[in-house]
């Protein structure tokens, strides 16, 4: 609950006092108040949205001055996916983020009335003809789960710490259901203050932007050549010690030089040349569907504003050396979202579902109603396949490229990536 402050200029007696009291209030300087005051407005605001426990009798006792109610948006966890959440606007307008995508079930109805006044604007008693009286808006329940986000948010902290980079953002999925348990971006923003931040400290980098996903991109490589038959795990290939040419004469090189890698090893150890040398088996049409079978290009349909699609030629564009390119996750641009959301197909089985950042709605009493089910988009690999890439990325943590994220007791399947 909160309290906004107005005045009517014509029966203001005391201007200076008033823009001395109201100005510790709003942050206004003095000098705007007394100049709003004694222009030729008939309605000005001094204060908007203040806290009505801040605020002393003296507020009520300039002539000319009036008061009504008024609530504002309050964000008990602070900072807390505060760009997932966004802000709004001093009318509790949704301005980003969930505020923004929900504003319509979120806001109120306003309630109306019909009644005549007299020549000095004041209401005729009695006079009221129609009322229309105002309605909640609906509460959502976030599939969020606040625990998990505080977890997310304290470690970017610290990876962005050790190593000395300007921000960090990560995101969990639930890959059965596609619920967003977290998704965090640091530096952190906290909407109960948002008229003092940025926009990049608002801006909710894990839909919003687009970046090349290096050999985290490998998977979707292996997934096409595994799920049309044109590899076994088990097949060897000559990696040739770290250093192919094109045929542009263009060179690619493996940071650790290989000779003979099974494809299972080409995965486990990143070898660029191996998975470039599996992808030319690909027909170029075949591999550009099963990138866009598997989200990338497209908007992921999670419910939030400003989600980027990403960036892909289409394949009539490709250049000579594009399709080995884009095999290991270079020329090609991703969301941090799109990503999570392809791995999480891998995860579950080879059915890719819709990221959902809202569970459901809730009654008056904050229990959950109407609670949404799971949307699948549709298969893109077999049952199959998908247990032998979860084999595969298990490798890549056990005996890869990925061993920092082992952890003992847990099965952990993942790949590592360098833009």
């Amino acid at each position: 609950k909160a309290r906004s402050f107005y005045a009517r200029p014509e029966r203001v007696q005391d201007p200076q006092a008033i823009a001395s009291f109201f100005a510790r209030l709003n942050g206004f300087n003095n000098e705007k108040i007394v100049g709003q005051l004694s222009g030729e407005r008939s309605f000005v605001y001094l204060a908007r949205q203040v806290d009505a426990s801040v605020v002393d009798a003296q507020a009520d006792s300039f002539a000319g001055v009036y008061s009504h109610s008024a609530t504002r948006r309050f964000y008990p966890l602070g900072s807390l996916a505060g760009q997932l959440l966004g802000h709004t606007n001093i009318d509790n307008e949704g301005r980003e983020g969930i505020e923004r995508a929900f504003d319509g079930v979120l806001r109120e109805t306003e309630g109306a009335q019909v009644a005549y006044v007299d020549a000095r604007g004041l209401q005729v008693p009695g006079s009221i003809q129609q009322r229309t009286a105002a309605e909640n808006g609906r509460s959502i329940v976030l599939t969020i789960d606040a625990l998990y986000q505080s977890i997310l948010e304290e470690e970017l902290a610290r990876s962005i710490k050790e190593a000395d980079a300007a921000s960090a953002m990560g995101v969990i999925l639930e890959p059965n259901t596609g619920e967003v348990l977290a998704m965090a971006n640091v530096p952190l923003f906290d909407p109960n203050h948002s008229g003092r931040s940025t926009a990049v400290q608002r801006r909710n980098r894990v839909i919003a932007d687009a970046y090349e996903p290096g050999s985290t991109f490998k998977v979707i490589t292996a997934a096409a050549v595994l799920e049309d038959g044109l590899a076994e795990v088990g097949e060897r290939v000559d990696c040739e010690e770290g250093l192919l040419r094109l045929s542009n004469g263009d060179l690619i090189r493996d940071i650790t030089p290989h000779g003979e890698l099974s494809f299972a090893e080409v995965i486990e150890q990143s070898s660029n040349i191996g998975v470039i040398k599996f992808a030319r088996r690909l027909p170029r049409a075949r591999f550009y569907q099963y990138i866009r079978s598997f989200g990338f290009a497209t908007r992921s349909g999670v419910e939030l504003p400003a989600e980027s699609s990403g960036l892909l030629q289409r394949v009539d564009r490709w250049s000579d050396r594009s399709q080995e390119t884009i095999s290991i996750g270079q020329e090609i641009s991703v969301t941090a979202l799109q990503l999570a959301q392809a791995y999480a197909a891998i995860a579950t089985g080879g059915e890719l579902l819709v990221p959902q950042v809202v569970k459901g709605y809730a009654d008056r009493d904050g229990r959950l109603e109407e609670e949404r089910a799971p949307r699948v988009l549709r298969r893109v690999i077999s049952e199959k396949t998908s247990a032998k890439l979860r084999k595969i990325l298990h490798g890549v943590v056990d005996r890869g490229t990925g061993s920092r994220a082992r952890i003992a007791g847990v099965s952990v399947a993942g790949k590592t990536g360098t833009a």
